[in-house]
């Protein structure tokens, strides 16, 4: 009779567990986030991404930076996090947020975290002001069955005072998602399995093509990154977006403001409007850059294709007024250089068959021009690629000499080897990004891998 009482205790126990845990909404934020991460099962995404590919990658040698974080949550929270452990606790829905007010997070909790909490009111540990109790350096609050927690204040009041915001993700275990309100207003799906695919919406605007971009295939060597489309404003659009994007990191504006003072020197801010109407197709590429300096020049290309061999002047031929540029040849290929830092950084201005191009320096001009493969047409209206193999080993190259200047405060080479390095290897291992985007809706539409690995690449 009393195991049958405890049986019947324990199964009412987790029923109810269950439905404290479970909830349609998807919690609160304050209403003017920036940016939102919300996942309707959490633990289990979790769980999936530590299996699959990336996951297998970075557990296998985890970083420094993944193993302090994992003892910042121990030393807030009291318990080692794992996927059960989240589950336990804190339930399945997960949204967190940042913005002016501050970043936190909003649960649901199941049984034994309101049991916790209800016990830790009923000793009189704690005192509630405006809604708020205190967990060591963390304010929370409960709102219609959630928990917001933040050290902000403010954030926590701004997320009992808004409205519960209406994201409309489909309930997917498998996936992450992240909603930026702009500008552009994004929204990014991730799935936890092999490659980490990703699809989404921007409300940035490109041209509609009617054929496939033939660029990104044609680079005769892989570039770190590269972005392709019809033409120089589409670049340019998504460019900004991901400036947008970028103003969320700490220290951006400064270099942001760097980068504009250093395009107002050159003049790259005086070219006349619609300078690209002459190509149906362009693509910007960054290519590794030599670290043995003690300031690194990065290598920039862009080629810009017409249906037709271009004539008359260079589009670009307006920079070259900034200073003394002089022609030249590349394998009979004629063009001009401009000198900005001597060798290593140079306007270099050229063009062959239907394509006009432009270089930062003459060595990068010689591997190009004429050298274009007839590559297989991508069917995008845009499309993004990042080589991570190169972006590690380059970030690395760049970390290890930093630490031989001593550029890091109170970090030697050895320092940096040991807590920096580690992290751009791992980048390494990550193979390739791939993302292609088609206009829908007045944006794009866009799908695509975050790390194709190598063991995929010719899948």
């Amino acid at each position: 009779m009393t195991l049958a009482l405890v049986v019947v205790a324990c199964l009412v126990s987790v029923h109810f567990d269950l439905s404290l845990k479970s909830s349609s909404a998807e919690g609160f934020c304050p209403a003017d986030a920036k940016l939102v991460v919300a996942a309707s099962d959490f633990a289990a995404f979790w769980e999936k991404a530590v299996h699959c590919d990336v996951g297998r990658q970075a557990t296998a040698r985890p970083p420094i930076q993944f193993r302090r974080l994992e003892v910042a949550i121990r030393n807030a929270a009291g318990i080692r996090p794992t996927p059960v452990r989240w589950r336990l606790w804190l339930g399945n829905r997960l949204l967190a947020a940042t913005g002016e007010t501050g970043s936190g997070l909003c649960v649901r909790p199941g049984l034994l975290l309101r049991a916790v909490h209800l016990l830790r009111r009923f000793l009189g540990v704690e005192a509630a002001e405006e809604g708020m109790y205190r967990f060591g350096d963390f304010l929370y609050a409960w709102r219609d069955g959630f928990l917001i927690i933040s050290e902000s204040r403010a954030y926590v009041l701004a997320s009992l005072a808004a409205r519960r915001p209406a994201l409309g993700y489909a309930p997917n275990a498998d996936e992450v998602h992240v909603y930026v309100s702009g500008p552009p207003e994004t929204e990014i799906h991730l799935c936890a399995a092999d490659g980490l695919p990703v699809h989404g919406w921007s409300a940035v605007e490109v041209s509609r093509r009617r054929t496939g971009l033939t660029l990104p295939n044609a680079w005769p060597k892989q570039p770190l990154i590269e972005l392709s489309a019809s033409a120089w404003r589409d670049l340019s659009a998504v460019l900004a977006a991901c400036d947008g994007f970028c103003t969320l990191l700490p220290g951006y504006e400064r270099s942001r403001h760097f980068a504009f003072l250093l395009a107002q020197r050159w003049g790259l801010d005086a070219l006349p409007a619609g300078w690209d109407e002459p190509s149906d197709e362009c693509s910007l590429a960054l290519f590794p850059l030599a670290t043995s300096e003690s300031l690194p020049v990065p290598e920039i290309a862009l080629i810009l294709r017409g249906v037709a061999p271009p004539r008359g002047a260079h589009p670009l031929a307006p920079l070259e007024a900034v200073t003394e540029a002089f022609p030249y040849e590349w394998d009979g290929f004629p063009g001009s250089v401009t000198p900005i830092l001597g060798e290593r950084l140079a306007l270099c201005l050229g063009s062959h068959d239907n394509d006009w191009f432009v270089t930062s320096n003459e060595p990068l001009m010689a591997q190009l021009a004429g050298r274009l493969a007839a590559g297989e047409a991508v069917e995008a209206d845009i499309m993004v690629r990042v080589d991570w193999r190169q972006v590690g080993q380059l970030a690395a190259r760049l970390l290890c000499r930093a630490g031989e200047l001593e550029l890091f405060a109170g970090k030697d080479l050895e320092d940096v080897e040991f807590e920096f390095v580690p992290l751009a290897e791992l980048t390494a291992t990550l193979g390739m990004m791939e993302i292609h985007g088609r206009t829908d809706k007045g944006g794009v539409a866009f799908e695509g891998r975050l790390a194709r690995i190598e063991s995929e690449v010719g899948q």
